[in-house]
C-alpha cells in the first residue's frame, strides 16, 4: 500500500479512501473537491466501483482519475463521472480510467471491498 509523502495524501470521503497525488506540490482543495464529486457521483451509479487514486500533473494541468471495480459492467462509469466533472469546470482537463479486477471473497468476515480494490489497483501500478 502506498504511504503519503510531501506530494501525496490519503483522504476519506464517506467510506471511500482515495490517494491524492501531485507531480509537484501538495494536493489542493480543488483536487479534494474533484475527489468528493467523483466518489458521490460514482456511488449514485454503481455499488461496486470505487475511485482509488487521483494524480494531478501541474505542468499539463490534468487530473487523472483512476477507478477500480470487480464488475465488468462498470467500465462505462469512468467516462460518465469525468464528463460530469468536465461539465462543472468546463476545462476538459480530467481523464478517467476504470480498471476491472477479479472479484474478491465477499463472503469472508474480514472482506472490505474498498481495501480489496485499492490493494488490487496499487499492485498493478
Amino acid at each position: 500500500m502506498r504511504t503519503a509523502e510531501f506530494h501525496s495524501e490519503w483522504v476519506t470521503i464517506e467510506d471511500t479512501r482515495v490517494f491524492l497525488q501531485c507531480r509537484d506540490g501538495f494536493p489542493s482543495e480543488r483536487t479534494k473537491f474533484i475527489a468528493e464529486l467523483a466518489v458521490k457521483a460514482l456511488k449514485n451509479r454503481t455499488r461496486d466501483a470505487r475511485l482509488v487514486h487521483i494524480f494531478y500533473d501541474d505542468k499539463a494541468y490534468v487530473h487523472c482519475l483512476y477507478f477500480v471495480s470487480d464488475n465488468p459492467g462498470d467500465k462505462i462509469w469512468a467516462n460518465e463521472v469525468v464528463n460530469l466533472i468536465n461539465g462543472i469546470y468546463n476545462s476538459g482537463n480530467e481523464i478517467g480510467e476504470m480498471l476491472i479486477v477479479k472479484p474478491g471473497n465477499k463472503f469472508s468476515d474480514h472482506y472490505n471491498h474498498m481495501a480489496y480494490l485499492s490493494k488490487q489497483f496499487f499492485e498493478k501500478c
